[in-house]
């Protein structure tokens, strides 16, 4: 469903769901998607279940995916400073988080044509994803990597990380 509270196993199952007297079309009261990066951090923090971070850290992970879904590359590459603490403080314990910075910190680079920056968060990337064993995240990490050097003409290098991912 769109409210995302309900799955179907079919199209005709939300159908007749929907057009019941006591279907979930009565019953529905859609969840408006609550966006840490356009909360303070304190706001932020109450969206948090069981945080593997504080709540400046999960703020400013956050805030990246946001500006990184706007596409606004220059504010992403202005908190890699903070970012890199975040991911320096909590590399063991949300692995995952480090991801989605360093991620976000290589493509706002790349984007911008800082190829050697994007190479270098990819690539802590790539190594975080094989110290806690995510093969997924590793690929990730590795076809991007791949993209870098195929932008800066090393075709052989990017060829067997894309291999890789």
């Amino acid at each position: 469903s769109r409210c995302q509270q309900v799955s179907y196993c079919s199209k005709e199952c939300q159908i007749q769901a929907w057009k019941g007297k006591s279907g979930h079309k009565q019953t529905c009261t859609p969840r408006v998607p609550i966006r840490c990066q356009d909360l303070t951090a304190a706001m932020c923090a109450a969206t948090l279940q069981t945080p593997p971070c504080s709540v400046e850290q999960h703020y400013i992970a956050s805030k990246l995916q946001g500006l990184c879904e706007a596409a606004s590359w220059p504010e992403v590459m202005a908190l890699e400073e903070q970012a890199l603490k975040v991911v320096l403080a909590v590399q063991s314990s949300w692995p995952e988080g480090c991801f989605g910075i360093l991620s976000h910190l290589g493509r706002a680079f790349y984007q911008v044509g800082r190829i050697a920056k994007a190479i270098e968060m990819h690539t802590k990337h790539c190594a975080i994803a094989k110290d806690v064993g995510d093969k997924h995240s590793e690929g990730r990490a590795c076809g991007s990597l791949g993209a870098c050097f195929y932008s800066l003409g090393q075709y052989e290098q990017a060829l067997c990380l894309n291999e890789q991912s």
